[in-house]
């Protein structure tokens, strides 16, 4: 265990935000995780939600002195809670666990001792590996590492990967909110921690530190639509605003020329309509979710029945199922 284990009459070097709903099958996992880090000066700042099952009662099982329980009384979902939570934040670095998810022991460990040894970084992010509901491994992703490579490839794929990320609390506009509502539980992360790259360096480290779990009914696989599959075109085009001017349409609340530039962005999904099906199915066979990658590319046949490109979409899934 780390020498500098937290005295809670100091500052903890870390603040991690968990929020959870409905995560009573992992909600242990992921807590578990946090505890057995082998960096232990943090503060565990863990949320239930309003959650149906017994999510309240695993997390209030815990007698830790470096948990701090704040239950919301109704549900109200991720984004208002980790805004509400961020209120009691201490640390000198914030880390946004998902309550599904789990660390490696050395995750903390590794993010503060670079962010400790390189001050003019304000966020280190993480390889990670993604795993199904039971658990068992299907991918890894090591990220792009330096900050140039970063820079340098932000426009073709997010390029942190949101809850791998440990950032500066200073860096943090008191003003502004951790995730904006613009967002809708996806890519909320990412605009967050892209707001920090817009007036620091990033770094992601090349190891396997976090865990990240794929869930069928997760909040943003529920239901993949024109927006949430051109969110990361925002983000980019409210990044590239900050670049130039210091400030985006967001923090203006300048929703009309975003709402108009978020048009000229999917002005062609109108004359496919079948397209957002068929990149529905693409997106799920990545995450390994065939059953709905074969449903979407039935819905896109039925939606545009003599275009060839949704068969051969529908036949490539088959296969992939069958396989």
């Amino acid at each position: 265990m780390d020498t500098t284990a937290l005295s809670f009459s100091n500052r903890p070097v870390l603040s991690v935000i968990l929020p959870a709903y409905n995560a009573q099958h992992y909600i242990r996992e992921a807590i578990d995780s946090i505890l057995d880090q082998s960096f232990q000066n943090f503060e565990l700042i863990v949320s239930d939600d309003g959650s149906s099952d017994q999510t309240r009662s695993i997390i209030e099982s815990y007698d830790d002195p470096r948990i701090v329980v704040s239950h919301n009384n109704k549900n109200i979902g991720k984004t208002e809670t980790v805004n509400r939570l961020f209120g009691m934040v201490k640390g000198e670095f914030l880390t946004i666990h998902d309550a599904d998810d789990f660390s490696n022991r050395e995750r903390f460990k590794k993010q503060i001792d670079f962010l400790k040894s390189n001050p003019e970084y304000g966020v280190c992010g993480t390889g990670f590996k993604t795993i199904t509901e039971k658990g068992e491994e299907f991918d890894k992703v090591l990220m792009n590492q330096t900050d140039q490579e970063i820079r340098e490839n932000i426009d073709k794929h997010s390029q942190i990967h949101g809850p791998t990320a440990v950032v500066r609390t200073r860096l943090i506009d008191p003003k502004l909110r951790i995730y904006r509502a613009y967002f809708e539980n996806n890519y909320e992360d990412i605009d967050f921690v892209y707001r920090i790259l817009s007036i620091s360096k990033a770094y992601n480290l090349r190891e396997y530190l976090y865990y990240y779990r794929i869930l069928p009914n997760s909040l943003c696989r529920k239901k993949i639509t024109i927006k949430n599959r051109n969110l990361y075109k925002i983000v980019l085009h409210l990044t590239h605003q900050r670049n130039q001017k210091g400030i985006d349409d967001l923090m203006e609340n300048n929703l009309y020329e975003l709402n108009a530039k978020f048009q000229k962005i999917t002005n062609h999904y109108h004359l496919d309509p079948s397209l957002i099906n068929r990149e529905a199915a693409a997106y799920y066979m990545y995450w390994n979710l065939k059953d709905k990658a074969i449903i979407e590319s039935i819905k896109a046949i039925y939606k545009k029945p003599l275009l060839g490109k949704n068969y051969r979409t529908l036949i490539y899934c088959l296969r992939k199922f069958f396989t």
